[in-house]
């Protein structure tokens, strides 16, 4: 490696280390008046909002890494702009391209750091904050888990809590068979279980089928037909699903055939596994962004012209980003185009932008 390319480099890590960890702090800060102000009048220890804003930070570096490297990348270029050491680059017979090359195998590697590395710590620690999150601010746990080995749905009224378990499930989780229901009273004491080969979730009530009823006698009756009342809805069953942020990279595939299996669509899974693919080409295109907004490389740009430049184009980017991203979820668009559709817009017009300041 040449002098030149490390000194570039050198200048490009220094400049993403400054930002991250200014953005770090910021980021850190707010999420825990946030935790703060989401406790409101509720008694939780400061020290497991401390824990929470903790599990919460890493995954939220995520979702600002695009920024980091965008701003990073910029101090660094505004910097060698500013010293006139990109126009003394340029006089050397280096192209744009040539003094970008370290800057975007850097970004590249970091995206593909985290993808491979990074996530799956990044998923565990947002599992345990989504645990914590329902415990303390929401004053409940989850009511539903899927695996490999079927589906667990809780609920409650007044009369105690049922936990119930399907082997299969179609239809979106409104139908379910070779289903287990234990029942529990109001002081959590198990009281009876039902067995039934299909259940089907109606207004209010399920509906099962050929149903064997056993009491703590070990009694038992059987009903062809028997209503179950649950306070459960389907809109109820699809957003129970743990985030897809609390999915590793390594096991989204499985999990998303899983859910696929079951009757669900997965978009948001599916959506979630692009976007991290698309994750070195996002980076990308923010040092390319960056280096439009400093200037042509070749002439030095007012400081207040470029920042403004810069954090415009940063947050149109980001509409842009969150726009395809919620168009995904919703189905409206499949979601390999949601995914990968704003990222290869952004760099292709960026590369347009900075082939015409080469010709120009």
């Amino acid at each position: 490696m040449s002098t030149l390319y490390k000194y570039i480099s050198k200048n490009f890590l220094i400049g993403i280390s400054i930002c991250y960890l200014s953005m770090s702090a910021i980021i850190f800060l707010a999420d825990l008046v946030e935790h703060t102000r989401r406790v409101g009048s509720k008694e939780v220890d400061f020290s497991v909002l401390l824990t929470m804003t903790s599990l919460h930070f890493l995954p939220l570096n995520y979702e600002v890494l695009p920024f980091i490297v965008l701003f990073g990348s910029f101090g660094a270029f505004h910097y060698l702009n500013r010293h006139s050491e990109l126009v003394i680059v340029r006089s050397a017979g280096y192209s744009i391209w040539q003094t970008l090359f370290f800057p975007l195998i850097i970004s590249v590697l970091l995206g593909v750091f985290f993808i491979g590395f990074l996530n799956p710590l990044s998923s565990s620690l947002s599992k345990k904050y989504e645990e914590m999150e329902y415990r303390y601010l929401k004053g409940s746990t989850k009511m539903l888990s899927i695996s490999i080995e079927g589906m667990w749905f809780r609920q409650a009224d007044t009369l105690g809590q049922s936990v119930i378990h399907a082997q299969e499930v179609t239809d979106e989780g409104k139908r379910l068979k070779k289903v287990i229901i234990f029942k529990y009273d109001s002081e959590n004491q198990f009281s009876e279980r039902l067995d039934a080969e299909e259940a089907k979730l109606m207004k209010n009530y399920w509906q099962l089928d050929y149903v064997l009823k056993t009491n703590l006698e070990n009694k038992r009756e059987y009903y062809e037909n028997l209503k179950y009342p649950t306070k459960l809805t389907h809109e109820d069953i699809k957003e129970s699903f743990s985030s897809p942020k609390t999915m590793s990279f390594w096991d989204l595939p499985k999990f998303i055939r899983i859910l696929e299996d079951s009757g669900f669509k997965a978009l948001k899974h599916k959506l979630y596994l692009y976007e991290l693919l698309t994750l070195p080409l996002i980076l990308c295109s923010m040092v390319i962004i960056a280096a439009v907004c400093t200037g042509n490389l070749k002439h030095t740009s007012r400081t207040s012209f470029a920042i403004i430049s810069c954090v415009i184009v940063g947050f149109l980017v980001f509409f842009f980003l969150d726009l395809s991203e919620a168009l995904g979820a919703s189905g409206t668009i499949p979601p390999f185009f949601a995914a990968w559709a704003p990222p290869t817009i952004v760099t292709l017009l960026g590369t347009v932008v900075l082939l015409h300041y080469a010709d120009g």
